[in-house]
Order: C-alpha cells, then sequence, then structure tokens
C-alpha cells in the first residue's frame, strides 16, 4: 500500500465572468496544476508528479490565482490538457493507494473537475484529510490549521514558496512522517463526525447537482429521479427505506442497493421569476456515522409537514363551518 499525497492549484472565474454549468454541474474552479508525492506506508518518499494543464473554459487568468501560485498564460500553453494528464496521473499512482490532501477542497475540486467533464472517477480512491489528523493528533479538534503552520510545529524547512502543488504535496508528506498516520487512517471516521468545521450534511457527500429553468412541477420531480432514486454506482433502483417531504418543495429519500450499501437523496425545489422551476439534489453515503442525522432530519421534516398541513386542515374545516351558519 503506498500513499500520494495531492495538492492541486486551479483557476477561477473573473469578476465578471458567470458560473459555468453543464448537465446540471457547475465548474467554479478548472484545475491548472496537478502535484504529489508519493511514499511507502512509512511516508519514505518513493517518487513524485508535477504537471501543468492547459485549462478548457475557465481561459481568462484569475489575477489572485496567478499572484497566489505564480502561474502565468505562458506557463499553460504548452501544458497537457486535463485529460492526458489524468491518464498519467492514473498510471503513475499504480494499483494500492490511498489520497491524503491537506482539507477538503482538492478531493472536490479534482471530483468536480472530472464530472463536468465526464471523466472516470471510479479509479479514486479513499481519502483522507491529513489537516484534521493532525489537529486530532496535537489535541486541538475543529481547529484548521495552515499548512504553514503545522511545518514550523514540526520545525519542517520550507525553503520554496507555497502554493506550488507539488511543493505543498512535499510538504503534507514531511508532515505526515512525523504523525502517527496509521492511527490518523484507523480514527479516521470518528475524527470526521466529531468536525464541527465541517456541517452535517456535507459529510459522506457524494455530489450535488443543480437543475436550472425547468418548465412545469411535476417535469422537475420527474427530471430529479427523487421519488425512484437509483444506486450512483450502479444505477440499479434503490430499495426505499425512509423518506420524507416538507410542503412541495423539500424531500429527502434513504435507500439500500444490495450491492453497494445505503444512500441519501435530498432535493430541494425553486420556483423561479419567470414561473419555471430550479433545483439543487445532494446524493449521500449513508453509514453508522451520519445515519442517525438523516434519520433525524427525516423525522423533523414529517413533524414540519404535519404541523403545517395540519394547520391548513383546520383553517379549512373553520372557514367551512362558518360559511355552513
Amino acid at each position: 500500500m503506498n500513499y500520494i499525497f495531492l495538492d492541486l492549484e486551479w483557476n477561477q472565474p473573473t469578476s465578471f465572468e458567470k458560473l459555468k454549468f453543464k448537465d446540471g454541474l457547475c465548474l467554479n474552479a478548472e484545475i491548472i496544476q496537478i502535484g504529489a508525492v508519493k511514499t511507502d506506508d512509512r511516508c519514505e518518499f518513493i517518487d513524485s508528479f508535477d504537471a501543468k494543464i492547459k485549462p478548457k473554459i475557465l481561459k481568462k487568468f484569475n489575477k489572485s490565482v496567478k499572484n497566489l501560485t505564480g502561474i502565468t498564460d505562458a506557463d499553460l500553453q504548452s501544458a497537457k490538457t486535463l485529460g492526458e494528464v489524468i491518464e498519467n496521473f492514473k498510471s503513475w499512482c499504480g494499483t494500492d493507494y490511498l489520497f491524503f490532501t491537506w482539507g477538503y477542497d482538492d478531493i472536490n475540486v479534482l471530483g468536480n473537475n472530472l464530472q463536468y467533464f465526464k471523466m472516470d472517477t471510479s479509479w479514486l480512491p479513499e481519502f483522507y484529510n491529513l489537516q484534521i489528523m493532525f489537529c486530532r493528533q496535537n489535541k486541538n479538534e475543529n481547529k484548521q490549521y495552515s499548512l504553514s503552520f503545522a511545518s514550523q510545529y514540526f520545525s519542517i524547512k520550507v525553503d520554496k514558496p507555497l502554493h506550488n502543488a507539488l511543493t505543498d504535496a512535499y510538504i503534507t508528506s514531511l508532515i505526515a512522517k512525523k504523525m502517527n498516520i496509521k492511527r490518523g487512517i484507523k480514527d479516521y471516521n470518528v475524527m470526521v463526525f466529531k468536525d464541527k468545521s465541517i456541517p452535517e450534511h456535507m459529510k459522506r457527500i457524494i455530489y450535488k447537482k443543480s437543475y436550472k429553468a425547468i418548465h412545469g412541477y411535476n417535469n422537475i420531480i420527474a427530471k430529479t429521479g427523487i421519488m425512484a432514486p437509483v444506486c450512483p454506482e450502479c444505477s440499479f433502483p434503490l430499495k426505499i427505506t425512509n423518506k420524507a417531504k416538507k410542503g412541495l418543495f423539500s424531500y429527502i429519500v434513504t435507500g439500500k442497493c444490495a450491492k453497494h450499501g445505503t444512500f441519501a437523496k435530498l432535493l430541494k425545489v425553486y420556483k423561479t421569476a419567470d414561473n419555471t422551476f430550479s433545483a439543487t439534489e445532494w446524493f449521500y453515503t449513508v453509514d453508522k456515522y451520519n445515519k442517525k442525522y438523516f434519520d433525524e432530519q427525516i423525522a423533523k421534516m414529517r413533524a414540519s409537514d404535519r404541523k403545517k398541513y395540519g394547520i391548513i386542515s383546520r383553517t379549512i374545516h373553520k372557514i367551512e363551518e362558518k360559511n355552513d351558519e
């Protein structure tokens, strides 16, 4: 088992650009550099990977990104595409490995880019946020320390500027070497669900998807598939285990796939000013760490729905009684 310490740099829309949507997915960050360090399971260095990526959508450099990373337009002119770099990166990673990042952003941006450009995500391994491992092992849970702070804490000499993907990945690997990484992996799920810096509903998220400008409420409900969710892994219909709705605009459904386990799907529907409908859906893996959360949310939603429509029903009844007098 090898460890891959991963860091990304990405471009973002300028203040004058609109966010890019495609098939309900939003591209708010496009990867321009992948840096990684491969070690064995004792965090001993094996190899490194560094590649610039030519952006396809967000071609105009955000000034803040340019200042932060030092990457210029000229650096990316001869760079390879994301697809080419990912294939090289997958080959470099090997067959038996885990990902480690400092924070959650890198893995989220990687997943979003792969989905947006319709690339395979099945090869992505388990990933671990080394930042919360560091905080836990130094008795500072729920505090987000920077990579710079952690390197100073362990007296790691940093002789190159941060915010270069390879430099940051290398420093992350050196920090890991100073930690009890195996204990961190063992305790990881418990740590994540104690991490108050992450909203409960964002834990174990698989994807977030948006739907825009759909005509007709029934059409958007059908488009989202909330009434008959399918497994995100094999697309087989889930056996529904629990569900609730709040009015006509909020839904939660949990269901089980015999092969891939239990999932939760949340949906929020919005009516727009032009009388069309939009919606946002979230899909999550459900396990022993977050099952209670979804059960509680379903119970709250049911209670709220009963209360709201109980009041409406009693009001209608009183109006009917008054009209009968």
